[in-house]
């Protein structure tokens, strides 16, 4: 992986999902954050998405996200899709395991509405395994063992805010 020059081309994302299955199941909430000067948020976006199937008590119980949520705040994922789209641009994504999982549940949710998803990717996972030697890479064990506030597990953009802290440390170490 390349060091980075300019973190004006970086988001830091995360998604919340109904389940574990890309094709069957969906995003229900987004967060990415555009980071500049720094690790400074300069941009965010942000969207609920409503879902065309009743959430499950096992995914309410892990994000805090009811399906009374994705209907008062929820849109429509078309309008989400195409919107982060645009955010998103042509810039490199970086996430926590963003190979594995949040890339794969945006393919499908961008082929739903005719659009694709290209662009190049920092896994900060993968990263992780490379530099740590620990029993587990979950974002919450990582955030525990390097001393990182993690307000809400399994929230959008707590866990942004987590890997954007993690991917700082891993820049640094680099150096």
């Amino acid at each position: 992986m390349a060091k980075i020059v300019n973190l004006n081309e970086y988001i830091v994302l995360d998604t919340e999902t109904s389940g574990l299955d890309p094709v069957a199941d969906r995003i229900i909430e987004v967060y990415a954050a555009r980071l500049s000067d720094g690790f400074v948020v300069s941009e965010e976006f942000y969207s609920m998405i409503r879902i065309d199937r009743p959430l499950s008590a096992k995914i309410t119980r892990l994000t805090g996200i009811t399906q009374a949520d994705l209907e008062a705040r929820g849109r429509q994922e078309q309008d989400v899709m195409r919107e982060f789209k645009k955010f998103i641009k042509n810039r490199t994504l970086v996430g926590h395991n963003i190979d594995g999982f949040d890339v794969p549940f945006f393919r499908c949710a961008l082929a739903r509405v005719g659009e694709e998803i290209n662009n190049p990717t920092y896994d900060t996972l993968r990263k992780s395994k490379e530099m740590f030697k620990l029993y587990s890479y979950s974002l919450e064990n990582i955030a525990n063992t390097l001393n990182i506030a993690h307000t809400k597990l399994h929230d959008a953009k707590s866990d942004v805010v987590v890997t954007t802290e993690l991917f700082r440390r891993i820049l640094e170490s680099q150096d």
